[in-house]
């Protein structure tokens, strides 16, 4: 578990990487590491944030408002029911999602999304 979290943190170091690349630095340069990327699950819409639950398996949230629980293996993908409506357009949509720290008792999870508005965008 521990590791595949570390690879989808791992292949977005490029991407950051590249933002500073002809920056001066005094920062020693980075030892090279061995990665392999592994996919957990496909078929998903616009992926926005992973949260690894404490059994191992993965809630994904979809950026159009739509929160996905993936077994541990990747080989069940279910959608969870209860996510308020979002706003999905420009910067909006469901973002991210946090487990409250009674979690284990209490099953509490934490949204992060636009909540539509009307006509104030």
């Amino acid at each position: 578990m521990t590791h595949r979290m570390a690879v989808l943190v791992a292949s977005l170091l490029p991407f950051y990487a590249h933002a500073a690349v002809g920056a001066q630095t005094n920062a020693p340069p980075l030892p090279q590491t061995a990665i392999q990327v592994e996919t957990i699950a496909q078929g998903l819409a616009n992926p926005w944030a992973v949260q690894v639950l404490p059994d191992g398996r993965y809630l994904v949230t979809e950026r159009a408002g739509k929160l996905k629980l993936i077994s541990q293996d990747g080989a069940t993908v279910s959608e969870v029911s209860g996510v308020p409506p979002v706003d999905f357009g420009r910067q909006g949509g469901l973002l991210d999602a946090g487990l409250a720290p009674d979690f284990a008792t209490t099953g509490t999870i934490f949204l992060s999304y636009a909540e539509p508005r009307g006509d104030a965008g």
